[in-house]
């Protein structure tokens, strides 16, 4: 894993390094990215854990945007807002 907030030249570095020596990036977990070798990607296919998405052009898990839509519906009943967030 390589921590993303690293200075951006350190980390193209690094991921530069790893993706010479065939590891593909496969998750970020809102800190750290994740790579995995070219050889084991089938492994890393039946992971179950959720992947990111993009969230206004953030990489977010997906457990985060189930929480933050949860918290928005009970916000709308509490308030009577009927208007659509996504």
């Amino acid at each position: 894993a390589i921590e993303r907030t690293q200075a951006l030249p350190r980390r193209a570095a690094i991921e530069t390094f790893l993706k010479a020596c065939s590891y593909q990036n496969v998750f970020f977990d809102g800190v750290n990215d994740f790579y995995v070798a070219d050889e084991k990607l089938p492994i890393w296919e039946d992971f179950s854990y959720p992947r990111d998405v993009i969230m206004n052009g953030v990489p977010v898990n997906r457990i985060f945007i189930e929480c933050i839509v949860a918290i928005q519906t009970q916000l709308q009943t509490a308030t009577g807002d009927a208007t659509p967030t996504a």
